[in-house]
């Protein structure tokens, strides 16, 4: 497991807590080398790790840009960057469903 990996810890020890945190770690690294790339002016949110289906996450006033769908060790997984949106429309549509 990569995280107990990073954590130089038996896979046994590693907790969920862990796993949320050691996922939003990477998320960081790949997203800090994701921007030295990237175009102009651009900032990037801190990562949000869910530990869920996908189907029952909302995230106002976004829109996805590019979704990653896998299997890591018989689970899935799904790894999604999002691009904010200006559309205050979205934003009530998306809290008012809540």
């Amino acid at each position: 497991m990569i995280v107990a990996k990073l954590l130089d810890n038996a896979e046994h020890d590693v907790h969920v807590n862990d796993i949320s945190d050691g996922l939003g770690e990477l998320a960081n690294i790949v997203g800090g080398n994701l921007k030295l790339v990237l175009p102009g002016p651009c900032a990037l949110s801190l990562p949000w790790v869910v530990l869920g289906p996908p189907t029952i996450t909302r995230f106002p006033a976004t829109e996805p840009s590019q979704t990653l769908n896998a299997v890591w060790r018989g689970e899935p997984i799904t790894i999604a960057l999002l691009v904010k949106t200006n559309d205050h429309r979205r934003l009530r549509a998306t809290s008012a469903a809540r």
